[in-house]
C-alpha cells in the first residue's frame, strides 16, 4: 500500500488449544493493499532538530541515530511488517535539510554484475509558489560490492553511487522542462554530505540506508544548495526505484496515480531519474506540499494494523456472522465498527488546533492483493452512519496520550447473500477492513487518511488461509513483439520469512496481549513472521544506461504472524504455499509467479502446522514395534523361503532431524523342501544400533533414511556373526505422541563362505514419551 505506515499487530484471541503437555497458540494476522483515497491532501513538514536535540550524523547509520528523533517519517507501506521504502526529513538551526532513505525487503545487494546498482532515489522540488523554479536530485545508493553488515551498529558509511542534479521550469499547465544532463553534481551533494550503509537483518533480508545533507539557501545558483523558502510551502516529489530480482519496483510520494512513473515500451531513452511526472499547474499540483515553516505542521491521521480499527466484540478483531456465532456472539452482540483517529494539528506557533467535521467511512474486502487504484474491489459496509457523523477533533488527541477520538458506525450483521462471503467454510474467513477519513467542510491536513486492519473470523490450531490475487482494474499489458495481445496479468510473489524465539519479556507481553493465563508467560513463545510481497509485470521498461529493466508495479503484500507457545522452542516451521498455476521462478530464491486472466481473481493458500519435535512434543525417547516380511536373497534364498519379521526397539531423539535406535529383531525363514530330505527352519536374532535421519523436522509425514551395524545370531547351530543394514521409510505422526511407520531395510551378514543377505519390509507403531 504505497504511502501508508504499517504496523502489523496480532489481533486479540482467546483460543489457546491445549493438551496435558503442550499449550499452543497460532495467530494469523494479515493486511492487504488497495486504493489510496481519491481526495487525500498530501502534506509533509520538516521539523527542526532544535525541538529534540542533536543533528543527524551523515554516516549511513540511520538506525539508532537520535538526530532523526521527531523527524518527518513516511513509510511506503504494503500491508505488512516489511515495507518497501522509508523516507525521513528534518532540518537543523543552521539552514541544512537532512534526508534519509531506506530500501527495505530486498532479496540481494550483491551488486557486482547484477543490476542492483541501478537502484535510484529521485527527489524533486517545486519552488514556484515562492518565485523560484524546479530542482531535481537523483542518487544511486547501491554501489558495486557493498560491505554488508549484520548489526546496525557496525554499519560504515561510504560514498553513494552517481549523483545528478537538474534545474527546471514549468509552463502555465505545469509541464516541466529540465535543463542539462544532470551532471556534474554540485559539491554539496557529494562527500561528506551523501553517505550510504548496508545491512542484512534477518538473514536473507537486505537493506540500504542513504543519508543526505542539503544546504538551504535563498540563492538559486546550483552550487549554493536547495532553495527552500523559509515560510510558506513548496512542492515535493520523491520516487524510490528498488531493484528486486532484476526488476524495478517503484515507491513514490505522494501516493497518487498522477505521480506514478509508467516506464516505456521502447526504453532506449527512458530513464527513471528523468521521467519525473509533471508537477501540474500551480495551486493544483500533482506533487505533495511541504514546508519548513516553524515549528511544524502536523495533522489528522489513522494507523494501520495497530488495532486502532476494531469491533465491539471479544476479541475486538472478530466480526459476527450472526447473533449465534459462538462463542463470540450473542443476541446482544453488535458488529459496531470503530476507528481511533488522531489529531496533532498545530498552527505556526506550535499551538494545537481543532480539526473540523472529520468523518470515517468503513469498507470490507477479501484478504490478499487487490488492485491499487480500483475502488470497486472494496465494498462499503451497508450500515447506518457509514460514513460516521462528522466530529470536530480536539487538539492533541492521540493514541500515545490516551485520548484519540473514536468514530463509530451503527451495529451490523452481514445478510445473505453477503454472509456467505465471510463464512469460514464456504467463503473467505480472513477479511480486511479499510477506513478512509475526510472532512465535510475541508481545511483539514491529513497526514494519513486511510488505514487497514485485518479481521479474524476463525481460529484453529492448524493454520490455513487463502488469499486473493486480484487482476481487476489494471490496464492491459502491452502487446508482444509479434503483435499478439496479452490477455492476462502476471504477478511475482516474493516470500520473506523470519523465525525467532521471543525472550521472556516478549513472551509475557504476548500472554498479556492475548488475554491468556499468566502461566503462559513461563512457556517458550516461538514466532514466525511470513510475508508475501507482490508486484505486477507491466511490460514497460526503464533504461539504466547499460540495460533495460522491466517495471514491476508493486501491488502490496500480505502475511501472517504465527505464534506457538509450548515447553520448548519450535526448531522448524512446516509451511506450504500453493495455488492453481503458482510456480517457482527459476534462479530467484523464494519467488513465485502466477498468471491471472485479465479482470480475474486467483487464489493462493498458505498452510502452517508448527509441530514441536523432541522435547517440545512428548520427550526425547520413543519405543516402537514393527512387523512384516523377511525376504531372503542370493544363495540364502536357495535354501529358505520368505518368512516373517518382527522388530522392537528404543529410539533416542537427539535433534529434530537425527536419532539413534537400539533394535532387537526376530526374523523367521521357513526351509525349502530339498530332494532326499528336509532341513530345519532358520531363526535369525538381530541386535543392532541404528542411526536415523529424518528429511524434515516436523509435519505429519516425515520420510527418513537409516543405517546400522550389529550382531546376528543364527539358530539352530549357526553362531553369531557381524552384519549391517541400510534402509528408508516414512513416519506418519498423529499428534505429539503416537505415530505409524513403514520401512524397508536390506541386511547383509558376514557368514563363512557367502554372505547372508535378506530384506525386511515392515510396518508398525511408535510412541514418544
Amino acid at each position: 500500500m504505497p504511502g501508508l505506515k504499517i504496523r502489523l499487530t496480532p489481533p486479540h484471541n482467546p483460543f489457546w488449544p491445549s493438551s496435558r503437555l503442550v499449550w499452543a497458540l497460532m495467530i494469523a494476522v494479515a493486511s492487504l493493499l488497495s486504493v489510496s483515497p481519491a481526495q487525500a491532501q498530501y502534506k509533509v513538514c520538516f521539523p527542526s532538530t532544535t525541538w529534540f536535540g542533536g543533528v543527524p550524523q551523515v554516516d549511513g547509520k540511520v538506525i539508532g541515530d537520535n538526530g532523526w528523533s521527531g523527524a518527518f517519517r513516511y513509510v511506503f507501506g504494503n500491508g505488512s511488517t516489511t515495507p518497501f521504502a522509508v523516507v525521513q526529513g528534518v532540518r537543523d538551526g543552521s539552514n541544512n535539510l537532512y534526508l534519509s532513505f531506506e530500501g527495505e525487503s530486498l532479496p540481494s545487494l550483491n551488486s557486482g554484475s547484477t543490476p542492483d546498482q541501478s537502484t535510484v532515489v529521485v527527489i524533486t522540488f517545486d519552488f514556484r509558489a515562492s518565485g523560484g523554479n524546479l530542482q531535481r536530485v537523483s542518487v544511486r545508493p547501491v554501489i558495486s560490492s557493498p560491505v554488508i553488515q549484520t548489526n546496525p551498529a557496525s554499519i560504515t558509511g561510504v560514498d553513494s553511487g552517481p549523483v545528478k542534479f537538474w534545474l527546471g521550469t514549468a509552463d502555465g499547465l505545469g509541464h516541466a522542462t529540465w535543463s542539462g544532463t544532470g551532471s556534474p553534481a554540485p559539491s554539496w551533494l557529494l562527500t561528506p554530505n551523501n553517505q550510504v550503509g548496508y545491512l542484512q537483518q534477518p538473514s536473507g533480508d537486505y537493506h540500504w540506508f542513504l543519508e543526505m545533507k542539503l544546504p538551504i539557501t535563498s540563492n538559486a545558483t546550483p552550487g549554493a544548495g536547495i532553495t527552500l523558502p523559509t515560510s510558506g510551502t513548496f512542492g515535493l516529489y520523491v520516487g524510490v526505484f528498488r531493484v528486486v530480482t532484476g526488476q524495478y519496483q517503484e515507491s513514490w510520494w505522494p501516493p497518487t496515480t498522477a505521480a506514478y512513473e509508467n516506464g516505456c515500451t521502447s526504453p532506449a531513452s527512458c530513464f527513471p531519474d528523468t521521467q519525473t511526472p509533471d508537477p501540474g499547474p500551480l495551486g493544483a499540483t500533482n506533487w505533495g506540499t511541504a514546508t519548513i515553516a516553524a515549528p511544524s505542521c502536523k495533522g489528522v491521521s489513522v494507523q494501520s494494523q495497530a488495532n486502532e480499527i476494531f469491533t465491539n466484540n471479544n476479541p475486538n478483531s472478530f466480526i459476527c456472522l450472526n447473533n449465534n456465532t459462538a462463542p463470540h456472539c450473542t443476541s446482544t452482540t453488535p458488529n459496531v465498527f470503530n476507528v481511533n483517529v488522531e489529531n496533532t494539528t498545530v498552527d505556526g506557533n506550535g499551538t494545537g488546533q481543532s480539526a473540523p467535521n472529520v468523518e470515517a467511512t468503513f469498507f470490507i474486502a477479501n484478504f490478499g492483493l487487490q488492485s491499487m487504484w480500483d475502488p470497486s474491489q472494496w465494498t462499503k459496509i451497508s450500515v447506518t452512519h457509514n460514513p460516521t457523523s462528522p466530529v470536530t477533533l480536539n487538539p492533541n488527541t492521540t493514541v500515545a496520550n490516551g485520548n484519540p477520538t473514536k468514530l463509530s458506525t451503527d451495529s451490523w450483521f452481514p445478510v445473505q447473500p453477503n454472509a456467505s462471503l465471510y463464512d469460514p467454510v464456504t467463503g473467505h474467513p480472513h477479511q480486511c477492513i479499510m477506513v478512509t477519513l475526510d472532512s465535510t467542510t475541508g481545511n483539514v491536513d491529513f497526514i494519513n487518511s486511510a488505514a487497514f486492519q485485518n479481521m479474524d473470523f476463525v481460529t484453529a490450531s492448524k493454520f490455513e488461509r487463502a488469499a486473493e490475487i486480484n487482476a481487476k482494474g489494471y490496464p492491459a499489458r502491452p502487446d508482444n513483439p509479434d503483435g499478439s495481445h496479452n490477455t492476462d496479468q502476471v504477478f511475482d510473489l516474493q516470500v520473506l520469512s523470519n523465525a525467532e524465539v521471543l525472550n521472556p519479556g516478549q513472551a509475557a507481553a504476548v500472554a498479556i496481549q492475548q488475554g491468556a493465563n499468566a502461566r503462559e508467560g513461563k512457556r517458550i513463545v516461538s514466532q514466525l513472521t511470513w510475508t508475501v510481497h507482490g508486484c505486477r509485470h507491466t511490460g514497460r521498461f526503464f533504461n539504466d544506461g547499460e540495460r533495460k529493466i522491466e517495471l514491476c508495479d508493486p501491488v502490496g503484500a500480505f502475511g501472517y504472524v504465527i505464534r506457538h507457545v509450548g515447553k520448548a522452542a519450535v526448531e522448524d516451521w512446516s509451511l506450504r504455499f500453493t495455488g492453481p498455476g503458482l510456480e517457482r521462478v527459476s534462479g530467484q530464491p523464494n519467488t513465485y509467479r502466477i498468471h491471472v486472466p485479465k479482470d480475474g481473481v486467483a487464489t493462493v493458500t498458505t498452510y502452517a502446522e508448527p509441530q514441536e519435535v523432541g522435547p517440545s512434543v512428548g520427550g526425547k525417547v520413543a519405543v516402537f514395534l514393527d512387523a512384516g516380511a523377511g525376504i531372503p536373497h542370493g544363495t540364502f534364498s536357495n535354501a529358505f523361503n520368505t518368512g516373517f519379521s518382527v522388530n522392537a526397539g528404543v529410539e533416542y531423539i537427539a535433534t529434530s532431524h537425527f536419532s539413534v535406535e537400539g533394535i532387537f529383531g526376530y526374523h523367521h525363514f521357513p526351509v525349502k523342501a530339498i530332494a532326499g530330505g528336509a532341513g530345519a527352519a532358520l531363526n535369525l536374532y538381530q541386535f543392532s544400533g541404528n542411526g536415523k535421519f529424518y528429511l524434515n523436522s516436523s509435519g505429519p509425514l516425515r520420510p527418513f533414511v537409516n543405517a546400522g551395524i550389529g550382531g546376528y545370531d543364527f539358530t539352530p547351530g549357526g553362531g553369531t556373526h557381524f552384519g549391517g543394514n541400510v534402509g528408508a521409510g516414512v513416519l506418519r505422526e498423529f499428534g505429539p505422541h503416537w505415530g505409524l511407520q513403514g520401512s524397508y531395510n536390506f541386511h547383509t551378514v558376514n557368514t563363512p563362505g557367502a554372505a547372508t543377505k535378506f530384506s525386511t519390509i515392515q510396518g508398525g507403531i511408535r510412541f514418544v514419551f
